[in-house]
């Protein structure tokens, strides 16, 4: 075999090697139910990939496997799982999950609170923007309706989170910031509820390991004490 012809072999292969399809990205995911509360899903995907369970990026080990929780509202819920490699190419799928206990509600101080859901996360945004919790992120969702007779703002200092054990957990402002916390995003705080009307948005808080017993609380808008307090469904202990 020539010279010429051996290089041209290998120039042909080479453009071969070039226009050969990459291999798809590989991605399994499961979701099981728990409590008719809760959406645990865990799978599988290349090393190296970041994984997003509905826009809330999932911690991915080293050897390709993650998990995440999401809580569920009644009925039939649907869980978009989406995997992207460093080239940015992406694979995804769809798990359904059924909710089977009743909304959470609360109120006080004129101010009623529904829960929607709970996603807990351990970061929050994207690079360079992108936020990681100390313990775990409560991204509570929830809709909130004005039963006074006058508009009410929704202002950072009227939300925290507290545990069985007594501690607190203010609104992680930084977290909100990464995540996005313009109105237009559902953020609540800064929003202001005319009377007998209603928005949904979401709350972030940066929960510490091994809290248990959650309750949102919101503080009343002229009175000492809470107004609305709201216990979360119980999930899965942070930290764990």
């Amino acid at each position: 075999m020539s010279q010429s012809t051996l290089r041209g072999l290998l120039l042909a292969g080479a453009w071969l090697l070039l226009l050969a399809p990459a291999a798809p990205l590989a991605l399994t995911a499961t979701v099981q139910v728990r409590d008719g509360l809760w959406a645990d899903v865990q799978g599988h995907t290349d090393p190296g990939n970041t994984v997003m369970v509905n826009s809330q990026a999932a911690p991915v080990d080293r050897q390709g496997h993650f998990t995440a929780t999401a809580s569920l509202r009644p009925g039939p819920n649907y869980l978009l799982v989406v995997a992207r490699d460093g080239q940015g190419r992406e694979q995804h799928c769809i798990l359904e999950a059924t909710g089977t206990a009743a909304p959470l509600t609360a109120a006080g101080e004129g101010l009623a609170l529904t829960l929607d859901q709970v996603v807990i996360t351990d970061t929050l945004g994207a690079t360079p923007l992108q936020e990681p919790a100390a313990g775990a992120f409560y991204l509570v969702y929830v809709q909130a309706a004005n039963e006074a007779v006058t508009p009410i703002t929704l202002e950072e200092a009227h939300f925290v989170l507290q545990d069985a054990a007594g501690r607190t957990f203010p609104l992680a402002g930084a977290a909100a910031f990464a995540k996005g916390w313009a109105a237009e995003t559902g953020y609540l705080v800064g929003r202001t509820i005319p009377p007998g009307t209603a928005v949904r948005g979401w709350l972030v808080f940066d929960v510490a390991p091994a809290a248990r017993g959650l309750v949102l609380h919101v503080r009343p808008l002229l009175a000492a004490g809470w107004g609305a307090s709201l216990a979360l469904p119980a999930g899965p202990e942070v930290g764990k």
